[in-house]
């Protein structure tokens, strides 16, 4: 595509691993020049070292968003939709593929009124302690969960701090959900423990969306 990035570029780097992928008849493929450059991915993350997967997910799909932002490398600008669709008002082919949106619902408990916050999100952390199927952690996630105490927010229509409920839900679903499945459970008393039920996953996922388009 003729790229212009400046020193390296994640695009680039991706493109010549899938090709060397498809076109070796090796049964194996250490990505080394990708290894080399963790941290240009993430700063935090070394060589030889136990790291999170999600993180380098999100690490690699920054750099290669940087880049497409820039109109240096990658899709950008006025790029068509995947399969298809209308593109969304994302510049660059990786927010087509993996950007969606949640949207908060913030309820008082005092009267009634509700106000509702839409952000950009590209994945999901989905909480196992309570959960042994996919489906049933992303119904845990977008559940009510009640406001209290430290975390009361203010509410127009009362004019005070109220306590309430808070709900998140799907507003636009990416093509590409990236589910991250938390392993840990923190408690105070406790500390980190380690969850290692399994978790069965169904070949279709309908997840729920705040908006009937």
């Amino acid at each position: 595509r003729g790229c212009r990035v400046l020193g390296w570029c994640a695009y680039c780097e991706l493109e010549a691993l899938i090709v060397e992928l498809h076109g070796s008849a090796a049964r194996s493929l250490a990505p080394t020049a990708m290894a080399g450059k963790l941290r240009l991915i993430a700063r935090h993350f070394r060589p030889d070292r136990p790291q999170d997967a999600h993180e380098f997910l999100l690490g690699l799909l920054s750099r290669m968003r940087s880049a497409a932002a820039e109109g240096k490398c990658g899709g950008g600008g006025a790029a068509d939709g995947v399969g298809g669709a209308e593109p969304k008002c994302c510049s660059s082919e990786v927010d087509q593929l993996f950007g969606g949106s949640l949207v908060s619902t913030l309820t008082c408990g005092v009267c009634g009124g509700s106000t509702t916050a839409r952000e950009s999100s590209a994945g999901l952390s989905l909480g196992l302690h309570k959960a042994t199927t996919v489906e049933r952690a992303l119904r845990n996630f977008t559940a009510s969960e009640p406001v209290k105490g430290d975390d009361s927010f203010w509410c127009a229509a009362c004019a005070a701090k109220v306590e309430g409920t808070r709900r998140l839900r799907l507003g636009d679903t990416p093509h590409v959900l990236v589910l991250q499945l938390k392993r840990f459970r923190y408690d105070c008393a406790r500390g980190a423990s380690k969850l290692c039920h399994a978790v069965q996953y169904e070949e279709e996922l309908r997840p729920r969306r705040d908006d009937p388009r």
